[in-house]
């Protein structure tokens, strides 16, 4: 009777690998929920940061909403994924037309500025410390300086491709000189602007003329130029600003001789 009763307290072995099993998948469960809830927290946040700092620095030509923070992402997370360095010139051609009339020094690619990762607007971090209050003034009424100089071919109005945030410099339409090269549904007319926030500039230039800013070190390629949008003119240039310190105006000079440039290749005009 004892060991008949003993026999009645015993649980089977099965049932025993069972709750050990269920148990283990419960636990293992639970720390996949916990580990999933605490990344989707830290996504969340950086996204919020992230969305927030984008909105503050200033979004060019998209607009500051989150359906417009939602597009820049997506192209954002598509250049990352492109092995299309906007720093390589090699699928410039070198053999279409060059309006530089200078040979552009080469700017070491240590001084390269750091960019800023949201892709739209493309922007460099801004220099540090600040460029001279002369320097700025140059620089920020080039276009201005231009169109007041030239008003036979061209005029300042505010930048469509920045969403009307900065000024720029255009073309006037039907020019009976403009090179048939210089033509670009999204671009339409717009030469050049510059950007307040970080002193850089986008100039519309030949393949030819980016190459040679590219592979010199005064500036890159567009992003929707590139891999794997290319939907604007591969000409389309970002122009680092001015570096800080005593070479800052000598720097301007060289990035005007880049801003004329870009005026004779639209406009078919000589300057």
């Amino acid at each position: 009777m004892a060991t008949h009763g003993h026999s009645l307290l015993r649980v089977p072995q099965n049932l025993l690998q069972r709750l050990e099993t269920h148990f283990r998948a419960q636990s293992t469960t639970a720390n996949a929920l916990t580990a999933a809830s605490a990344v989707a927290t830290l996504v969340a946040a950086w996204l919020y940061t992230d969305y927030r700092a984008w909105t503050a620095f200033g979004t060019g030509g998209t607009p500051p909403t989150p359906s417009g923070y939602w597009r820049m992402t997506k192209i954002r997370i598509s250049r990352l994924l492109s092995s299309d360095s906007l720093r390589d010139a090699s699928s410039l051609n070198p053999n279409t037309p060059s309006f530089l009339k200078i040979k552009l020094p080469s700017r070491s690619h240590v001084d390269r500025p750091r960019i800023q990762s949201r892709t739209m607007p493309q922007r460099q971090y801004p220099s540090s410390p600040p460029l001279p209050r002369d320097v700025k003034h140059r620089l920020h009424t080039l276009c201005k300086s231009y169109s007041d100089r030239y008003p036979d071919f061209l005029t300042l109005a505010p930048s469509a491709v920045e969403g009307f945030s900065a000024d720029a410099i255009y073309a006037h339409p039907d020019l009976p000189h403009r090179p048939a090269s210089a033509s670009d549904r999204w671009l339409k007319n717009e030469i050049a602007h510059a950007h307040h926030e970080d002193d850089s500039l986008h100039v519309w230039l030949t393949e030819a003329d980016c190459r040679a800013v590219v592979e010199s070190g005064w500036g890159e390629r567009f992003p929707l130029a590139a891999d794997p949008f290319r939907i604007l003119h591969p000409g389309q240039t970002f122009v680092y600003a001015p570096r800080p310190g005593q070479g800052a105006m000598a720097d301007v000079d060289v990035i005007e001789e880049i801003f004329r440039a870009g005026i004779r290749h639209v406009t078919g005009e000589e300057i």
